[in-house]
Order: structure tokens, then sequence, then C-alpha cells
């Protein structure tokens, strides 16, 4: 996550296994699918906060990343 997400998270890790499906080409193409993740850990650039989560699912709609993360633990 940290390429698409510059300035907002970094030192990302984890998992990840994406099933994700692209349509049009060049900047009209849209990506749309999910990617699950296991021991996802990762830092907010702004606060400075290291959040861990076991598993979660992030899904991906017309090129927006969506995140549901119910076992998002801020680490201690």
């Amino acid at each position: 996550l940290d390429p698409l997400l510059v300035s907002v998270v970094s030192s990302t890790e984890g998992v990840a296994k994406a099933r994700v499906n692209i349509l049009g080409q060049g900047r009209k193409a849209s990506l749309n699918g999910y990617i699950d993740v296991e021991d996802l850990s990762t830092m907010v650039d702004f606060t400075y906060a290291h959040y861990f989560a076991p598993e979660a699912r992030i899904d991906v709609k017309d090129n927006h990343l969506l995140a549901n993360l119910p076992q998002l633990m801020l680490a201690v």
C-alpha cells in the first residue's frame, strides 16, 4: 500500500492476495475486485500511530480502495 498511499501510510507489512479486473485502456481503465490481507501492520504518517489487523478485505471499486477493518487494533 505504501506506493499507492504516499504520505498517508508507511512501514506497511503483511501478506496480500489480490483478485482485480482491469477494464478499459490508459487513463480510462477501471480497477475492480478485492485484496485479502493477513497480518497487516502499518503506520499512519500524520499521527505516527501503528496499527495491526490479523485479517482484512480491501474492496477495489472504480479505482478506489475501500477498507473494511473490523479487527483493526492500535499497536502498543
